[in-house]
């Protein structure tokens, strides 16, 4: 039962450091957007797809 454990461990923390490296990057790439701009170029291309 013990052999389960230190296999177990060593995977689960891979796991939470690849999961913390995905957030880094994803919270790197939202500092760049801007809400207002997105917001006006979706409801423009909303606004053609309409007409």
């Amino acid at each position: 039962m013990s052999i389960y454990w230190l296999l177990a461990i060593p995977v689960l923390f891979i796991l939470v450091i690849w999961n913390n490296k995905n957030n880094q990057h994803k919270l790197r790439n939202r500092k760049g957007r801007n809400f207002r701009q997105g917001y006006f170029e979706k409801k423009k291309e909303k606004d053609e797809f309409n007409d």
